[in-house]
């Protein structure tokens, strides 16, 4: 990797949000770099499309390849394996493997960064096989394995029946799916508009998920959360109960089931370390419980210069995702000059009017379907909040007695300082806070965020030296 690069624009993420902008932006000439820190491109779209889809779209799609493909033939220059982990003005950091650290200055940053799920902190989450539902599915894109342990798929809303239908149609063996929201709610969740629809995105709607789960015999409880996992390193024992309306779970109805695995389907919450570290303004989500950049109508940040799109700008499913991209891609081309006004907003029209359609689609599940608050307090004082650093409950707490600033209790507690950055434990410490001090999460300061907000080598990072 050169020690300086100069691009018009470059583009941090290969989902379909990055896919996308860099499409639209090569098809009028911008010059493009896009950088993803996987091995292949694609994102949600080049997750295998499995039986179960293929009975309501008619066969296999070989989309994400023609998409992945067409990068190239339109000139867009792809680096897989790379690591985004700074940003500074216009200059992205990268770390790749064999070519070590280099700097991208770029007129135009797009972060397509995507978003990661929603941490839910109960005791023994830490036990090896207890994963999120997008890491579970990227294991198995990526490394092909068949998944065929007993898997316990814990979430709420539609979200959870697609992972499950996913990840039965992967190979797993899924003893149970929890659904939180109650079985009076099955009306609601199943008459929406899209339920019995097929996205252009191929993830089908709630219904079609739910009647394959029900064809494979998929057992679902509804009204159920997990609140604890037992085993001596992996998970044996997955402890489930009956919640109220506010997610709370009903005293003495706990039980415990055998799994060897559990996915949890709660959610995602946008991947905002790189649009806070270029200082972008954010604002508080509920809906998605997290951060989002304040952005225009064009998807630009209020950093002149930077744009955010997908699901780093609370985007929800590869449509919308993809769709923001576009949009960007074309904000792109207007700024560099590559399209006037006029032809700019002539192709931006029907992307704005299909987001508004996702947006109000996206704001009403959100209201129909509130994630409750008893989802964030079934730590007990000896549960790990801090994976990467092994910090309790009961360590945060006695930390929110000196400061009810989330950053001196991870100053006094390093948690937040490890690997993941606090991606893991930044909302669930922000919620011992909250609940500790009588203050809404929403006006607590979040993590400062600070390079590298990816994991690389300590070495490569000792033998950098910033060019002036």
């Amino acid at each position: 990797m050169k020690a300086r690069d100069v691009r018009e624009l470059v583009i941090v993420g290969g989902g379909p949000a990055g896919i996308a902008a860099a499409l639209e932006a090569r098809r009028v000439g911008v010059e493009t770099l896009l950088v993803d820190e996987r091995p292949g491109s694609g994102g949600q779209l080049g997750e295998p499309i499995h039986a179960w889809r293929s009975e309501r779209i008619g066969g296999d799609d070989a989309a994400p390849g023609r998409l992945s493909a067409a990068l190239g033939k339109r000139g867009a220059e792809v680096r897989t394996d790379t690591v985004a982990w700074g940003i500074w003005d216009r200059e992205v950091v990268l770390w790749h493997p064999e070519g070590g650290i280099g700097v991208v200055e770029a007129r135009q940053i797009i972060l397509a960064t995507g978003a990661h799920d929603r941490p839910v902190i109960f005791p023994g989450w830490t036990l090896d096989g207890v994963v999120g539902a997008n890491d579970a599915l990227s294991r198995f894109r990526s490394d092909g394995r068949r998944p065929e342990r007993r898997t316990l798929v814990a979430g709420s809303g539609s979200h959870v029946f697609k992972v499950a239908a996913n990840l039965v149609a992967a190979g797993a063996s899924v003893a149970m799916v929890l659904q939180t929201l109650p079985s009076r709610n099955t009306a609601n969740l199943l008459g929406r508009p899209e339920a019995a629809t097929d996205d252009v995105d191929r993830l089908p709607g709630c219904a079609t998920a739910l009647a394959y789960l029900h064809r494979e015999r998929i057992p679902v409880r509804w009204g159920y959360l997990i609140v604890g996992a037992t085993g001596s390193e992996r998970v044996e024992h997955a402890v489930i109960a009956p919640v109220d309306s506010a997610w709370h779970p009903l005293p003495d109805a706990e039980e415990a089931i055998d799994v060897d695995a559990v996915c949890l389907a709660y959610g995602e919450v946008p991947a905002s370390a790189l649009s806070r570290l270029a200082g972008c303004a954010h604002v508080w989500d509920p809906e998605l419980g997290g951060e989002v950049p304040r952005r225009d109508e064009w998807l630009r940040t209020t950093v002149p210069g930077v744009l955010v799109a997908g699901g780093a700008g609370g985007a929800t499913g590869a449509v919308a995702a993809f769709a923001e991209g576009r949009l960007a891609g074309i904000a792109a081309a207007l700024a560099g000059g590559q399209l006037g006004r006029a032809e700019a907003e002539r192709r931006a029209a029907p992307i704005r009017r299909r987001l508004r359609a996702f947006r109000q689609l996206q704001s009403a599940d959100a209201a129909a379907f509130p994630v409750g608050p008893g989802i964030d307090e079934l730590a007990t004082p000896d549960t790990i909040i801090c994976r990467c650093e092994k910090v309790t409950a009961a360590a945060i707490q006695a930390a929110v007695d000196e400061s009810d600033d989330p950053n001196t209790v991870k100053a006094l507690t390093r948690a937040g300082m490890g690997r993941c950055q606090g991606r893991n434990c930044a909302r669930p410490i922000a919620a011992i806070v909250a609940r500790r001090t009588g203050r809404s999460i929403d006006a607590l300061p979040t993590f400062t965020p600070r390079p590298p907000v990816r994991p690389i080598p300590l070495g490569a990072l000792a033998r950098y030296a910033r060019p002036s």
